[in-house]
């Protein structure tokens, strides 16, 4: 009895099994994963300009080149790939900017635009005048402004406007207006007005120059100006009386005062040196002062004078007495000239002669 029940328990839990087997393999296979696509993207670049980048929004696409994109989902719509960031500091805007490595859509390799280039925007003169005119309506006081329009206006050839510009800048003590005043004056005919303008710039550099000491000589006589008997040689005794020596002098000042008077005031300052050859280069000489009591006083040296015109050169020359006790030799004046108003000293300059 009991060898049958155990018979039909195994039998039972056979058919347990082949029920559940087929019910396990009738489930429904899983479905199928969702595969992924490829899709070909156009890239786009940005047109750009000779002036700068133009953003992306306000300029159409140009299509550059089409290559595989990132891989997306199916169904997915293609991602925006426009590159619309404006150049960075220092960045050609002539050439598409190299995409950073972040940006794996985007272009690798700079493109250069096709075509010619827009026509720069040209600034005339005419365009200064009306910008500074307007500047002028407001400051109208500026003498900057007033000088930089004048200018403008000359090169321009609008003369009648330089012309109004300059009324009532007489009084200006300004070298560039009055410089401006002679090229407009000469421009029109008025060629007093042209001298004039120049002639007081003229004479106001003077002053400024350099103290010009020029053709120092000895000579018996002067006559006038660069006329003089000179020496036959520059040889002279000791203790010789009355040898002149002349020299020209530009560039001083001639001050004017109200009555239109014109003072000059100049100083000279000869000095006497031994001249002796340089023991450690017999090529070059070395100088020694020597002592001059027969030497002009500072009073007899220095000339003032008041005219009644500008003085534009002075033709000078002092009476010089050697010392007795000069031994045979080579011997030499060196001469400055102060400008005792404009407080300037020029070069010194170097005369040579020879005591027998």
């Amino acid at each position: 009895m009991m060898r049958k029940c155990g018979t039909l328990l195994v039998a039972l839990a056979g058919v347990l099994a082949c029920v559940a087997g087929c019910f396990i393999s009738r489930q429904p296979d899983p479905p199928p994963k969702e595969e992924a696509a490829i899709a070909e993207v156009p890239f786009f670049m940005p047109e750009w300009s000779q002036n700068g980048a133009v953003p992306a929004s306000e300029k159409p696409l140009v299509p550059q080149e089409t290559r595989p994109a990132v891989i997306f989902p199916a169904g997915a719509s293609a991602p925006d790939v426009r590159d619309t960031r404006p150049p960075a500091i220092g960045e050609d805007p002539k050439t598409l900017r190299t995409i950073p490595e972040d940006n794996a859509r985007g272009p690798v390799n700079p493109v250069t635009p096709t075509g010619d280039p827009p026509p720069p925007y040209a600034v005339t003169t005419g365009d200064f005048i009306r910008s500074l005119s307007r500047k002028l309506d407001q400051t109208p006081g500026d003498r900057q402004l007033r000088k930089k329009l004048a200018c403008y206006c000359y090169f321009e050839g609008e003369l009648s406007r330089a012309v109004e510009l300059l009324e009532g800048t007489e009084s200006w003590d300004d070298d560039e207006m009055n410089l401006i005043r002679s090229l407009i004056s000469y421009r029109i005919g008025e060629n007093n007005a042209a001298m004039n303008a120049l002639e007081s710039v003229r004479r106001k550099w003077r002053g400024v120059f350099q103290l010009a000491l020029k053709n120092p000589l000895f000579c018996r006589e002067v006559k006038g100006r660069s006329d003089v008997v000179r020496f036959e040689k520059y040889e002279f005794y000791p203790g010789q009386k009355g040898i002149l020596l002349y020299f020209e002098v530009e560039n001083f000042m001639c001050k004017a005062d109200e009555t239109g008077q014109h003072e000059v005031s100049i100083r000279a300052t000869p000095q006497l040196l031994f001249m002796q050859p340089n023991p450690f280069d017999p090529s070059s000489t070395t100088s020694r002062v020597v002592q001059w009591p027969e030497l002009p006083s500072v009073e007899r040296l220095s000339f003032k004078k008041t005219y009644k015109h500008f003085i534009d050169e002075l033709q000078m020359y002092i009476v010089l007495d050697l010392p007795k006790d000069l031994q045979p030799g080579t011997y030499a004046i060196n001469l400055m000239v102060d400008d005792e108003l404009a407080r300037k000293q020029s070069a010194p300059v170097v005369l040579d002669f020879k005591v027998r």
